[in-house]
């Protein structure tokens, strides 16, 4: 997500008045849920700052660098089923 913001750049040391686009960032918790003994368990994997749009590429590749019990390889499976029952 992007918002313009009236600001004053300086070139050679005289101001102008400008409008720039500024990128604003939020929080993103990643939390893997599962079920132990019949109860559904929330565990936080991670907190992370990043601009709004692609969340699922951001959670798999922290999944595939963490390699999350075996997370990253449920994630392709499950993947490759859904492309699997749209074709």
């Amino acid at each position: 997500m992007n918002s313009k913001y009236k600001t004053i750049k300086y070139k050679k040391n005289k101001p102008s008045d400008i409008e720039d686009l500024v990128s604003i960032e939020e929080p993103l918790e990643m939390v893997v849920r599962y079920k132990k003994e019949n109860e559904w368990i929330d565990n936080s994997i991670s907190i992370t700052m990043r601009t709004p749009k692609n969340d699922e590429d951001l959670i798999v590749g922290l999944l595939f660098w963490k390699n999350v019990d075996g997370l990253f390889r449920n994630y392709l499976q499950n993947k490759d089923k859904q492309r699997c029952s749209e074709n």
